[in-house]
C-alpha cells in the first residue's frame, strides 16, 4: 500500500510541479508521509516534514469545502 501511495505522490509532484508535504493516515497509523518540492523558490529551500507554508485567507473556504465533502461521503448524508 505505502509503494502505491508513494508512486501516485511522487507522479503527482512530478507532473505538477508540487511543493509541500503529504500525509496518509489509517487510524492513528502514518501510512506515507513525505515532503515535495521547494518551501521557497527564491532561496531555493527544500520543503521538508516540518515545514511551515503560509496560506492565504482564501484556502479556508477550499478546505471547509473539502472536509464537509469527506463528511458527506462518511455519513452518506446528501446536505445540499
Amino acid at each position: 500500500m505505502k509503494e502505491k501511495i508513494q508512486k501516485i505522490c511522487d507522479d503527482f509532484s512530478e507532473k505538477h510541479k508540487f511543493s509541500g508535504t503529504c500525509l496518509v493516515k489509517q487510524g492513528n497509523d502514518v501510512i506515507f508521509s513525505h515532503a515535495y518540492g521547494l518551501a521557497h523558490r527564491g532561496f531555493n529551500i527544500p520543503s521538508k516534514l516540518n515545514t511551515m507554508f503560509d496560506t492565504a485567507s482564501i484556502t479556508k473556504v477550499f478546505t471547509a469545502t473539502a472536509i464537509l465533502i469527506l463528511i458527506e461521503k462518511i455519513s452518506g448524508q446528501d446536505y445540499r
